[in-house]
């Protein structure tokens, strides 16, 4: 025993990578080449064994844990060595298994094994800031301010909107969001900056997807978390329909055939389940409309002034170390505050009275979006709400009003015929007509004026034109057109659907 002890002691590991691990023992190295099996009813590898003082490499391939190859191999080179102390290669194979077959172990947990990671280390003074955080009265100021903080100046109602919607999975009733605006508007920092208050654990960012990626996840990658994907233009047909029947469904079942044991084809079923919430962005100005209406659509401001706060916030970011320290220290301290939230059911006593009005599109999903996000919303303030006998929470007339102030900007896009690219530049179009004392205009008028690039003005002019927002008065195609506006009518006043769904709950402006 003390000489087996003593020649174990002598194998030691040398390189490890994930197609090449090199190991010294006491008759030579051997070195493990390619990946390892996944089947744990073998252990087959390819084997580089190099003799103390031999330059020459043998190579062999065979099963470590079939002991017949294992002799066969030690005969071998007993017989081409006769020096080898075949016992000791023999107790050096037997070490090689033990560390090749725990380093198969630690691949397959890391990759393959269903581990849901939920857990965000908060120590107890954290604790307890984040608790006094989350009690202070003016809850929703505070976290407006934290958000500025973060680093996201400007779009108040959207901020805080994708704050609630991100922190959605935590409910039983998870919400979507789609951010649906033009090239360079910060959709993409919007994104960053979300996905960083959230515990590591629960952000699980997305840059590309593959058609059939959806089919491939365990249920663990797509629970408890909220996906941020920075393009969803970029998603085929195929992961589309995985995304959006994951939204709904929150189950994907996917047959497929597959070869038995005996060549016989057989349809197996993978059950794929999921409960998450979920950010999208996206610059195309149509997106197919069973994944649009999933989701909370949302425009960001790309206004002069919106500019000049961007500008002035990087330009603060640049010149002031300290920024970026209470950025990094605001994060931390909403992941805490997220970490703190328990998953606690939610009663609405004003469900009942919150009835969309007819004027709004698709409020069968519209309505179940206002409910869901009032119930984030009573969650988040958990600890300022009471509970009935069943220990739910009960929503107050405060959280009814936070997500009709929040909601109802996605309420009028979902109501227009024009997307939100479009009615903005509309808008734009009429300021310009006004300030010039025009009827008319050309596309070089209008893009001098948006200071847009001439394929995104054409695009939009393009949907106008189909919208019959705008017609064309003369010119042709080499010379160009004149547009004029038609009498079209505006889109929903906010403030007029604002006051009829506070009206529901006995509420003013």
């Amino acid at each position: 025993m003390e000489v087996l002890r003593n020649q174990r002691s002598q194998f030691r590991l040398l390189q490890a990578a994930q197609d090449r691990m090199v190991f010294k023992g006491e008759n030579g190295s051997y070195h493990v080449l390619g990946e390892l099996p996944m089947n744990f009813a073998h252990l087959r590898i390819s084997l580089v064994f190099i003799p103390n003082k031999e330059v020459y490499r043998y190579r062999y391939d065979l099963d470590l844990l079939n002991q017949l190859e294992t002799d066969k191999i030690t005969q071998l080179l007993r017989n081409k060595f006769p020096s080898l102390d075949a016992e000791a290669f023999a107790t050096d194979l037997d070490r090689l298994v033990e560390v090749v077959e725990k380093k198969r172990e630690d691949i397959y947990n890391a990759q393959f094994k269903d581990v849901v990671q939920t857990s965000h280390s908060v120590t107890k003074n954290e604790r307890s800031a984040a608790a006094h955080f989350l009690n202070v009265p003016q809850l929703l100021d505070e976290l407006d301010r934290c958000l500025v903080a973060c680093g996201i100046v400007g779009e108040q109602h959207n901020r805080l909107l994708l704050f609630f919607v991100a922190i959605s999975f935590k409910t039983d009733q998870p919400l979507h969001a789609l951010i649906q605006s033009g090239s360079s508007t910060g959709k993409s920092h919007l994104l960053k900056v979300i996905e960083r208050c959230l515990p590591p654990p629960y952000a699980f960012p997305i840059t590309r997807l593959s058609d059939k990626a959806f089919y491939h996840f365990n249920s663990a990658d797509v629970t408890g978390k909220c996906l941020f994907l920075n393009d969803l233009s970029g998603l085929g047909k195929e992961a589309l329909f995985g995304l959006r029947e994951l939204q709904s469904e929150r189950t994907l079942i996917h047959a497929l055939p597959q070869k038995s044991n005996y060549g016989v084809l057989q349809t197996k079923t993978k059950v794929i389940r999921s409960h998450f919430s979920s950010i999208a962005a996206t610059t195309a100005t149509q997106v197919y409309l069973d994944n649009s209406n999933r989701s909370i659509l949302l425009h960001l401001d790309d206004s002069e002034q919106q500019t000049q706060l961007i500008i002035a916030r990087q330009n603060q970011l640049f010149s002031d170390t300290y920024t970026q320290q209470l950025a990094d220290d605001t994060t931390h301290f909403l992941q805490n505050c997220i970490s703190l939230l328990q998953p606690y059911k939610v009663v609405n006593p004003f469900a009942p009275a919150l009835i969309l009005p007819s004027k709004i599109n698709y409020r069968r999903r519209t309505n179940f979006q206002l409910l869901s996000l009032i119930q984030v919303i009573t969650l988040f303030h958990q600890m300022q709400r009471e509970k009935n006998e069943a220990g739910a929470l009960i929503a107050t007339a405060s959280d009814v009003k936070i997500a009709i102030d929040l909601i109802v900007p996605s309420l009028v896009i979902n109501s227009d015929d024009l997307d939100a690219q479009s009615r903005a530049f509309l808008t734009q179009l009429k300021t310009f007509l006004a300030e010039q004392q025009r009827s008319d205009f050309t596309q070089r008028d209008i893009r001098m004026y948006v200071k847009k690039s001439k394929t995104t003005v054409f695009k939009l002019l393009q949907s106008l034109l189909t919208s019959e927002y705008i017609y064309v008065v003369r010119g042709t195609k080499q010379r160009g057109f004149y547009y004029a506006l038609n009498d079209a009518t505006e889109a929903t006043d906010q403030l007029a659907l604002k006051s009829e769904l506070y009206a529901l709950i006995g509420m003013t402006v």
